[in-house]
């Protein structure tokens, strides 16, 4: 008869079969999650989409709140906002600073464009530009699309 001990001794250590196993699947959860964590842009893009939208959201609520002309510039690929120092104004004068105290928004390495470059939002809440009935800011190259409706300011 064996003694208890031997057969403990026995049975340490893992089978060759139990090691394959583990192997391969530590292959598939590297051929699928690894290309998402490294290299991917996505959540930059994702990031400049939902600073772009708040801030053209908080540009429409100043100009109806304040009564006065707030402009959008795109140049590059930063996105400013100023605001009409009275009312009636014809242009903006004064940078508008985006709640946080940011007077700008971008992201490295993430574009950003709309036509025409420079929208002004009229104290109705009203989008005027190059007389179109919305203005689409395209982020990342088009990978992300925000629209903003000329009649109403509202953005989506």
């Amino acid at each position: 008869m064996r003694h208890p001990t031997a057969s403990l001794r026995l049975m340490q250590g893992f089978t060759m079969v139990e090691l394959v196993i583990v192997i391969v699947l530590l292959g598939i959860l590297s051929v699928t999650v690894l290309p998402r964590l490294s290299g991917s842009n996505e959540f930059r893009i994702v990031q400049l989409r939902d600073e772009v939208a708040a801030a053209l959201r908080f540009a429409q609520k100043t100009a109806v709140s304040h009564r006065r002309n707030v402009c959008i510039s795109v140049a590059g690929d930063v996105l400013a906002l100023q605001i009409a120092d009275a009312h009636p104004a014809n242009g903006c004068n004064q940078t508008l600073s985006i709640p946080g105290g940011a007077a700008t928004v971008s992201v490295p390495g993430v574009s950003l464009s709309v036509t025409p470059a420079t929208l002004v939002i009229q104290p109705s809440g009203q989008v005027t530009g190059n007389n179109s009935q919305k203005y689409e800011f395209l982020i990342g190259g088009g990978e992300y699309k925000l629209t903003l409706w000329a009649e109403t300011g509202h953005v989506e």
